[in-house]
């Protein structure tokens, strides 16, 4: 199982060569994921001897804890977790983000099926309206439809009582041929004898009672029924048209609001368009303040490296040198031990030395390439196209991160080498001085003047200060211009948040026009639908009672005329008794 380690060191004895042992940190489970070792466990590794007390390394161990294949530096697979948890850290935010507004959606629209819901109720309740209203309508179309038939009855009787009044007709004229017969009868006799008088009666009788009054009184009472639907229909019609007004008011009303809407939704879009662009004009002066920023961060580490260069060579001009390293090696304890073991610490100093000095180059070529990567991605995010650069971007804050972290963890290894370097200069002098070798390097060397690089060095120095100095103003600068950009961008975004709000306004007062409209329409609509037939009956029994009332007229005067006869005939009568 794989084990994350710190190496840890103790000495044995007074001149002994230390111990290495592991201090296990955390394992990788079978998943590829980490956990923490609970407690304190150690385990014993020479092969950590290689490495700097609390140094992290990789282990490999088996189920005896012991050590399988050799140890591994744990810096790079530490600084890729770092890199692979901040890209983990990254998309759980994004996808935080996402769901957040996943939730505000579904907000958004459970309002939007709420008030829907409401609107559909209120809509239930005008049809609930309507209906009862169309049920109204319905009875006084029964009503309509009964004096339809009272008109066809009326007719009916009319046709009856014409049938009746032309039977009586032909009576009266062959009664007044048998009048006529029976004065040829009696006229040589000179008059009538009871019973003959008596038939001419009961003849006059039934010839009287064949009026045409009854008929009338039903016509008029047809009429007045006739007139009073139709005042009552006229109402109805009224109503329509006000409906029909109403609905068309509403119309232009949609029409206004909605050409206000348009409008609103052009400001809405330019307010849009002035945000993007906004938003672009301060991506691209933050991502120039951050290659400023970078620039004024490497010009920092050179000046940093240059300036311990500085001291360096000024004291070695100095005749001082650097001996921080020597200064903690025991030169008397060296100049004492036996031959063979200094001999063997010094072979085993140079291994670790050599092995220290791969580690820092391989570093180094990998520090290379970061930079190399890094300026990449800079070329590629000058020309990037807006769809591409949130992920360039992105790219480039990783690359900056791991290049930091790198950059941070080989000042301290080039420190340590030194130091090693250092360390093992000084055992080497001893060994070979005890062993009779004579040592070129601790000849007195020759007299060098630096004061030309250390010139040099103070010149290129001040040089890049001001440099600095520069891009800094020109960071400042910068900044107060983002500064400006970001108070814009906010007051555009308070500008579409307004126009949102009142487009919102402005929609939801459409939606409840345009129902209303539609439900006048409706209603205008369904109202038409009921008159019309209502309105097609009362104009059929019209026309019905008009042919009655012409074909009444014409009973009228023959009845006026039979009624002359018959009081003809009665005189006639009334002689001839």
């Amino acid at each position: 199982m794989l084990y994350l380690a710190e190496v840890r060191k103790q000495k044995v004895g007074f001149m002994g060569k230390a111990a290495a042992e592991l201090k296990l940190l955390a394992c990788q489970r079978n998943d590829q994921t980490w956990s923490a070792v609970q407690g304190e466990e150690i385990v014993p590794a020479e092969a950590a001897g290689n490495f700097e007390q609390g140094a992290l390394v990789l282990a490999n161990l088996g189920g005896n804890r012991q050590i399988q294949g050799e140890l591994e530096p744990g810096g790079p697979r530490l600084a890729s977790l770092l890199q692979n948890l901040s890209k983990y850290i990254g998309e759980k935010k994004a996808h935080e983000e996402e769901i957040e507004a996943w939730n505000q959606s579904l907000t958004l629209q459970a309002q939007e099926l709420n008030k829907r819901e409401m609107e559909l109720e209120a809509e239930l309740t005008q049809l609930e309206q309507m209906r009862e209203e169309a049920a109204g309508l319905e009875e006084k179309l029964n009503e309509a439809e009964k004096v339809k038939e009272e008109a066809t009855q009326i007719q009916a009787n009319f046709d009856r009582k014409s049938q009746e009044l032309e039977q009586a007709w032909e009576h009266l004229r062959g009664e007044q041929r048998k009048l006529e017969e029976l004065k040829g009868e009696v006229a040589p006799s000179g008059g009538l004898d009871e019973e003959q008088a008596a038939q001419i009666q009961e003849i006059v009788a039934s010839l009287e009672g064949n009026s045409a009054a009854a008929l009338g009184e039903q016509f008029d009472l047809a009429r007045a029924a006739v007139e009073s639907q139709q005042a009552a229909l006229d109402s109805q019609w009224q109503a329509l048209e006000q409906q029909r007004a109403e609905a068309q008011a509403q119309q232009e009303q949609v029409q206004r609001e909605s050409e206000a809407l348009h409008d609103r939704q052009q400001q809405l879009q330019d307010a849009r368009q002035a945000v993007e662009q906004a938003r672009q004009d301060l991506r691209e002066q933050q991502n120039a303040l951050a290659v400023k920023q970078e620039a004024v961060k490497r010009l920092h580490l050179d000046l940093q490296v240059q300036t311990e260069l500085h001291d360096s060579l000024s004291r070695l001009a100095a005749g001082v040198g650097d001996g921080g390293g020597e200064t903690a090696v025991d030169l008397a304890a060296l100049e004492n031990m036996p031959l063979g073991e200094l001999q063997g610490i010094t072979e085993s100093l140079q291994q670790d030395l050599k092995k220290d000095v791969q580690f820092v180059n391989d570093q180094e070529e990998e520090l290379t390439l970061e930079r190399q990567d890094l300026d990449e991605l800079e070329e590629k995010l000058k020309t990037a196209s807006e769809y591409d650069r949130i992920n360039l971007e992105q790219e480039l804050s990783d690359a900056r991160d791991r290049y930091k972290m790198l950059d941070e963890t080989l000042v301290g290894q080039r420190r340590k080498v030194r130091e090693r370097e250092s360390v093992l200069s000084a055992h080497l002098r001893i060994l070979r001085r005890r062993q009779g070798i004579l040592d070129e390097q601790s000849d007195a060397p020759p007299a060098i003047d630096l004061n030309p690089v250390l010139e040099a060095l103070e010149e290129r120095k001040t040089a890049q200060q001001e440099e600095v100095k520069a891009i800094e103003s020109e960071i400042e600068q910068m900044q107060a211009s983002i500064g400006q950009v970001e108070a814009l961008l906010e007051q555009q975004m308070g500008e579409q948040e307004r126009h949102q709000q009142e487009i919102q306004a402005l929609e939801e007062s459409l939606q409840q026009v345009r129902v209303s409209a539609a439900r006048s329409e409706a209603q205008a609509v369904q109202l038409e639908a009921t008159l019309q037939p209502w309105q097609a009956a009362l104009n059929e029994g019209r026309q019905q009672l008009e042919a009655i009332a012409q074909s009444l007229a014409q009973v009228r005067q023959t009845s006026e005329r039979q009624t002359q006869a018959i009081d003809n005939l009665k005189a006639l009568v009334s002689s001839l008794s």
